[in-house]
């Protein structure tokens, strides 16, 4: 009698991942990176400035901070 040959399971592929629809979209929400970029600034004044201004994230995912669109204005007034 000859031993079966079992095939690996495949692993089953996670769902993709669920985001709230009520966080803000892409286009509304900004890093500190992309503020920096588009204010033509360092990465670290525009992260001071938000520390001076204790600006709140509008989201947050892992690391990362996301800023709403309104403090670009905030923090451009703040660099001077």
């Amino acid at each position: 009698m000859a031993a079966e040959v079992s095939t690996p399971r495949r692993h089953r592929l996670r769902p993709s991942r669920v985001y709230d629809s009520r966080m803000p979209t892409a286009p509304e929400l900004l890093t500190a990176s992309k503020i920096a970029v588009q204010l033509k600034v360092s990465d670290a004044k525009v992260k001071n400035a938000i520390v001076a201004l204790k600006l709140k994230p509008a989201a947050k995912k892992g690391p990362c901070n996301y800023y709403a669109a309104s403090d670009v204005a905030k923090i451009k007034k703040a660099l001077g």
